[in-house]
């Protein structure tokens, strides 16, 4: 099947000029009638050697970002990120909460010596059972409750969620990247079938001119040597599609990469590109985005857990004070080892601890320091994204309308240049010259259309859309 460039653009938006106040508008008629121009129809077919056993996957725009998003490796070990961080917010939290435990042991001790004197005279001493015997069986259970840490684990559970949800973000960006990523593979995809079908075209082409050459000659109306000429220039054309196969099966094979496909997995392209008119200025994108990027809101979030770490620092400065109750039953344990509950209230403060948080302090505040230079560079870089994004679309568009016209022109040269070389007042230089700028016209309208879309994911991924 060949390839449908026509359908490849179903809805344009186009950047006006550069200035921050101008409006991007939709250039749905840019390209009307390409179609008629390039001449080809169909759906762009994988290209790649294929397992028959598997059934041929049907992708679209939006099937091939949802199966990347689904299946990259990059957002799975994110995935575990997201949950490692997590995971440590739990155990910030753990730390509030009372711990309980229960002890058993069995001591056996050899030549213990449990008299401490005739029986009569224990008796008088009010001592009997006093020491234990050689073997006690212990049981116990302990609880503790921390009372007060100087705001060190409210810090703690405040900062181990700030990271989760900045380790979301996080997450969140790379799945934008990867989504850019799909969303230029499978342009670029589309872009290299359909140089394989212009390249078909101009083969066709030239072997039509061979023909018509090789038919003149029997004719005696033109020499052995533009024979020649026209078989040379067609082993040029089928060097040209060789090439643009071999891209083609390149591009199908990152296309695998990128969704983590099976290596024989069989694919064929949707032709139908939608795209919503942008009507914001270049102003009003960059405030969208630094609203929306998730790297900023990652970077957020970790700069507030930065300023709870250096709070949990600050904590240590302070008492700390903790709560426990023990009970204890010592089987055979005597008047040495009472039975019964415990309850222990104890404080503690470091006054001096060599410089250490101190240092942790200043490790704290570098962090913070740090955050916020990163910040304000994520900030400008958005901004620059949307800069770059936006250009590239004006560059893009402006690019179609002038190929679709040298497209058109290019055609009705070769239609003249071979009327004038069957008349025989033209020359086969002439035939050869505009088939080639007619080659050239299509494959930069192709490449054209190809940047658009491209430029049209970047604006996305630069909106954190």
């Amino acid at each position: 099947m060949r390839i449908s460039l026509y359908l490849f653009i179903v809805l344009l938006a186009s950047v006006g000029a550069q200035s921050d106040t101008t409006p991007i508008t939709d250039l749905d008629q840019l390209l009307e009638n390409v179609a008629p121009i390039l001449n080809e129809s169909g759906a762009y077919r994988n290209s790649v050697e294929t397992d028959e056993d598997l059934s041929p996957l049907a992708l679209d725009l939006d099937r091939c970002v949802e199966i990347a998003v689904a299946q990259n490796a990059q957002i799975l070990v994110a995935e575990t990120e997201v949950a490692l961080r997590e995971a440590q917010a739990g155990q910030a939290r753990a730390r509030r909460k009372p711990k309980v435990n229960v002890q058993w042991s069995y001591r056996y001790i050899d030549k213990l010596n449990q008299d401490i004197g005739p029986p009569a005279i224990q008796r008088v001493l009010g001592v009997q059972n006093y020491a234990p015997d050689k073997g006690t069986i212990t049981t116990g259970l302990s609880v503790t409750q921390v009372l007060y840490t100087g705001g060190q684990i409210q810090a703690a559970v405040k900062a181990s969620q700030y990271l989760a949800t900045s380790e979301a973000w996080r997450e969140e960006a790379i799945r934008e990247e990867v989504a850019y990523q799909a969303k230029t593979a499978y342009h670029d995809a589309l872009l290299a079938h359909a140089l394989v079908n212009v390249a078909t075209e101009a083969l066709s082409v030239f072997e039509r001119h061979q023909q018509d050459t090789e038919t003149l000659k029997e004719e005696g109306m033109v020499t052995p040597f533009e024979v020649l000429r026209a078989k040379t220039e067609v082993g040029a054309r089928q060097a040209n599609l060789t090439s643009a196969e071999a891209a083609a099966r390149l591009a199908d094979l990152n296309i695998r990469r990128i969704l983590a496909l099976p290596g024989g997995q069989p694919i064929t392209y949707d032709r139908h590109l939608p795209r919503e008119a942008i009507t914001d200025s270049v102003t009003d994108l960059k405030a969208r985005a630094q609203k929306q990027r998730a790297e900023l809101k990652a970077l957020t979030d970790a700069l507030a857990a930065g300023k709870q770490q250096a709070r949990g620092v600050k904590g240590k400065y302070l008492p700390q004070a903790a709560a426990s109750a023990n009970w204890i039953n010592v089987d055979k344990g005597g008047q040495v080892l009472p039975d019964g509950w415990q309850f222990n209230v104890g404080a503690q403060w470091d006054l001096y601890l060599g410089g250490q948080r101190k240092h942790e302090l200043g490790e704290a505040r570098a962090r913070i320091s740090g955050l916020r230079i990163q910040q304000a560079d994520m900030e400008r870089l958005i901004a620059l994204d949307v800069e770059q994004a936006v250009i590239a679309l004006h560059k893009a568009t402006v690019t179609m309308g002038t190929e679709k016209e040298h497209v058109a022109l290019a055609k009705e040269s070769v239609r003249l240049a071979k009327l004038r070389y069957q008349e025989g007042i033209g020359t086969q230089t002439e035939i050869i010259d505009s088939a080639l700028v007619h080659t050239q016209a299509k494959t930069s309208l192709v490449q054209a259309i190809r940047d658009y879309y491209v430029a049209y994911a970047s604006l996305e991924r630069a909106l954190g859309a």
